[in-house]
């Protein structure tokens, strides 16, 4: 077992070239920082960070790493390692909140890839130039019923939206089925099933599911979205090597 559990952290070592494990800071800084990123994502709660790389810069924070589960292994989607990869903003009373994400999926064996690789105080003066960035979709806002239709498996499906947001040609939705028999939410057991669903617009004008992502919530004020909830700055450019890489077959 002592030997299973020494190849594992090499394999980690190589993928994070030389990556380090998150819990085994004494600096409340870094530590709160930490904290935050678990509490943006329900399925870290338990799991090990391990950080490729961590940058703090006046009230700004960005990290960049990967989750072990139970048995020292990647938090995985469709065989890709999933790396958290964002930039926090502090507020007065200490809480850190998302801004921007750059959440992406690296190949098995490949070393981590982190998307500020010049730092945040390159980054901080392009923000506002971002271009393509998904937009909200309210609920009369233009091509939501076409977007969400292209996710129903019944026609009658309802849903719960935590967020809905579409760039020139990608989409994103995280949220919660409704069961149409009983009006309540989608379960199993007891914790809510989650949706995180990537689409892409065709050239006709049609929204097409790309890739669908599970997930898990205990409550509907508890639901966490992979790119993101509500106002955190998202780019096409994000949601199109997601969806090219974990397209469902």
């Amino acid at each position: 077992m002592r030997l299973y559990k020494c190849l594992i952290y090499l394999v980690i070592f190589f993928l994070l070239d030389g990556g380090v494990f998150a819990n085994t800071s004494n600096d409340a800084f870094r530590d709160s920082l930490i904290n935050s990123i678990k509490n943006n994502y329900n399925e870290l709660q338990d799991v090990n960070l391990v950080v490729k790389k961590i940058e703090y810069l006046d009230n700004y924070g960005y990290f960049c790493g990967i989750g072990l589960d139970s048995t020292g292994s990647p938090l995985n989607s469709n065989y890709f390692v999933a790396v958290y990869d964002m930039l926090m903003q502090r507020s007065s009373d200490g809480q850190w909140k998302q801004i921007v994400n750059f959440n992406s999926f690296s190949p098995p064996n490949a070393k981590v890839t982190c998307y500020l690789s010049e730092g945040i105080k390159s980054f901080l003066p392009k923000i506002s130039q971002l271009d393509d960035v998904c937009i909200s979709i309210n609920k009369n806002g233009p091509e939501r019923k076409n977007i969400l239709d292209a996710i129903r498996m019944e026609k009658e499906q309802s849903f719960v939206v935590t967020r809905l947001c579409k760039t020139t040609n990608m989409a994103y939705f995280c949220g919660a089925s409704l069961d149409k028999k009983t009006g309540f939410i989608d379960r199993t057991g007891n914790v809510i099933d989650i949706y995180n669903v990537i689409l892409r617009k065709n050239p006709d004008g049609r929204w097409t599911k790309v890739v669908s992502l599970g997930n898990f919530a205990l409550a509907l004020d508890n639901i966490t979205c992979l790119f993101g909830n509500e106002s955190v700055i998202l780019q096409s450019a994000i949601l199109q090597d997601a969806a090219s890489k974990l397209k469902d077959d």
